[in-house]
């Protein structure tokens, strides 16, 4: 009896009702930010408060107004149209360089270079916050408890050790699997695992198993060049 009246009274306890927390989110153009609105949606009725980090480029971020959902913005010396051109070059990019046996290196050597356009683009989004002192400090005083971002743009974990609260990575893949591999240690061995942007599938004949082999190691090559000009950066920031 008397167990039954402590869980009873447990299950009371339960009922009360809980307050949401205060979010952080710094969504990236394009496919991240039509997935993170998903997020959104749910936390908000799961009564939190959130709060979004918007460039003043955006171009698929429109700013609304809503008791429980905030927009910050920031500046950037980029326009929409930028954006929009970089967006489309790489999908043309994509259509013109089919990776395939014959066009493996050409593919990647194309790719590299719109890439490195966002990876400038990149460095304006990073400095349109981390030198913006008063937004810096609003972010401080908000409270938030944690902040969700894109791993495939950088900054998001600066702005998140310089607030002093955990973050997390909202997205299906990196390009090049470089977040899972080498941050969450996931093992991507080439003769089971596709390299992403290879367009091959888990079913691979001895021809495929080498073309994976040889994307894996262009891939590495390819983002550990375009990442190693952060270092500086992150030394700097932090």
């Amino acid at each position: 009896m008397f167990n039954k009246i402590l869980l009873l009274s447990l299950q009371i306890s339960l009922l009360g009702t809980t307050l949401g927390g205060n979010i952080l989110i710094w969504p990236m153009e394009g496919s991240h930010w039509l997935n993170i609105k998903i997020i959104i949606d749910e936390l908000i009725t799961k009564q939190h408060n959130v709060t979004v980090l918007v460039a003043s480029g955006a171009l698929f971020i429109t700013p609304s107004v809503s008791p429980s959902l905030k927009f910050e913005r920031y500046k950037v010396p980029f326009s929409k149209e930028t954006i929009e051109g970089m967006i489309k070059n790489f999908v043309l990019t994509w259509l013109e360089h089919r990776p395939s046996p014959s066009t493996l290196w050409r593919f990647y050597q194309e790719m590299t270079k719109v890439i490195e356009d966002f990876h400038m683009v990149s460095r304006d989004i990073c400095d349109g916050v981390l030198k913006n002192e008063k937004l810096m400090e609003k972010l401080k005083k908000g409270n938030f408890e944690v902040l969700v971002s894109d791993p495939v743009f950088p900054c998001g974990d600066i702005v998140a050790l310089k607030l002093g609260i955990p973050f997390i990575y909202s997205l299906r893949f990196s390009p090049a699997s470089t977040v899972e591999k080498h941050c969450g240690k996931v093992p991507y061995p080439p003769s089971y695992v596709p390299a992403i942007l290879s367009e091959l599938s888990d079913r691979m004949s001895f021809a495929d198993r080498v073309r994976n082999f040889i994307s894996y190691h262009l891939q590495d090559y390819m983002f550990e060049t375009l990442w190693k000009s952060w270092d500086s950066y992150y030394s700097n920031a932090l």
